[in-house]
């Protein structure tokens, strides 16, 4: 387990901060193949995914079996979904009237999101969403 794994990293004789690193590595995969099957939306599987090593998520994918969904979630995650970006930018918000402020993250965020759940696709459709959101109030 866990800690025969820590004992036999500190017979190396490695920093702390290296064996956390190494035991991270090892574990996460598994780790993320049944985080991505959880995912209930490809907003919350970006979410799950993008914040952790690209390295990863390959070893992941390399482990999920060969026809689970979690090998097609991960598999789009690291093709289609890790390159999704908006059009709009922080300078777009400031002329819909958002001062510079965490605001203007929350509202890219949840712009993003939007994005990748397939409820805005041009760019036009990110700038109302992104002013319904600042008209809410709700990320402010």
């Amino acid at each position: 387990g866990s800690s025969e794994r820590y004992r036999w990293l500190s017979g190396l004789q490695l920093a702390g901060r290296d064996v956390e690193v190494i035991v991270r590595a090892a574990t996460l995969p598994a780790s993320l193949v049944s985080k991505s099957t959880s995912a209930e939306s490809t907003r919350e599987l970006y979410g799950l995914l993008s914040e952790e090593p690209i390295e990863a998520v390959v070893l992941a994918l390399a482990s999920a079996p060969t026809d689970s969904p979690a090998r097609e979630r991960l598999r789009r995650y690291l093709v289609e979904l890790r390159h999704v970006r908006l059009a709009i930018t922080g300078d777009d918000l400031a002329v819909l009237g958002l001062a510079e402020s965490p605001a203007v993250g929350r509202v890219l965020d949840a712009v993003l999101g939007l994005k990748l759940d397939g409820e805005v696709t041009t760019t036009e459709e990110e700038l109302a969403a992104a002013q319904r959101l600042i008209e809410a109030g709700n990320l402010l």
